[in-house]
């Protein structure tokens, strides 16, 4: 009488070996997949420095954890594979929303040349902190496309170089150039919001940042 022999089972290390190897493999799909097919400058090479080193580490630390835990304790291969759930958790997180920013008009004043200035207020409502920069002048021109145009004064517009960073309920006050138009006008920012712990953590991982926010106030009647 036959008996059926049992195939022998598969080492457990040898398991854990394919997966980090197949892990691996996905990581390094995951970090030049999203540089195929750009378009590299003339006279310009582009380099990776220690950020991204860090970055690259942070993400293989856990598949090392795992494998040393493949080999000696479970609660280490245990530990590993939290860490790797946890990055990629952090990574897949969607893109913060648009942030809740006033902007509001103080009220006029004049430099010491005599030139007409508004003052501008900027409060972050949100319960994190952002970064506020570039502030843009729109006037309504219906013929336009939108419905408006960018409005720009002098040379090197030195109050578009206004940037801040606002934590909860924070302002920011500036002046601008008051607009010589009698048409409507408005003051719009751009914004990023990803200061908090896990969209900190995605960008210090993937080494990317979302667009920023573009924020618009309120339209305001102009007086030439």
């Amino acid at each position: 009488m036959s008996t059926l022999e049992q195939p022998a089972s598969t080492p457990r290390w040898v398991i854990v070996v394919r997966i980090v190897s197949a892990c691996c493999c996905l990581l390094v799909l995951a970090i030049t997949i999203p540089n195929m097919g750009t378009v590299i400058l003339p006279n310009h090479q582009i380099g990776y420095g220690w950020r991204d080193l860090l970055s690259v580490f942070a993400m293989v630390v856990p598949l090392f954890v795992i494998f040393v835990g493949a080999i000696s304790s479970r609660v280490v291969e245990y530990v590993g594979w939290a860490l790797m759930i946890g990055l990629a958790w952090v990574v897949f997180q969607p893109s913060p929303a648009s942030p809740n920013v006033s902007i509001k008009l103080l009220g006029y004043t004049n430099d010491s040349s005599g030139t007409p200035l508004a003052m501008i207020t900027v409060t972050n409502l949100n319960a994190f902190t952002i970064r506020v920069y570039r502030p843009t002048i729109s006037i309504k021109a219906p013929t336009e496309p939108g419905g408006y145009t960018n409005y720009f004064q002098g040379g090197t517009n030195q109050w578009r170089q206004f940037h801040s960073d606002l934590s909860r309920g924070m302002s920011g006050n500036f002046t601008i150039p008051r607009p010589a138009t009698e048409s409507p006008w408005r003051l719009s920012l751009l914004a990023y919001n990803d200061f908090t712990p896990d969209q900190v953590i995605k960008r210090f991982l993937t080494r990317r940042r979302y667009m920023p926010s573009e924020i618009h106030g309120d339209w305001i009647k102009g007086d030439k």
